[in-house]
């Protein structure tokens, strides 16, 4: 895929408009352990 190609697709590309996509997006990174700013207890454990 050529630079150009990559420049035209993701222009119209803004990002999440509402709070709670925004709230979602937010969540993309998450991290783990010790590090963590969100403590994640997943059922069964």
């Amino acid at each position: 895929m050529s630079l150009l190609t990559n420049l035209t697709e993701a222009s119209p590309s803004t990002g999440p408009r509402t709070p709670e996509g925004k709230a979602i997006s937010s969540m993309n990174a998450l991290k783990h352990g010790f590090s963590s700013k969100n403590i994640i207890i997943m059922p069964g454990q």
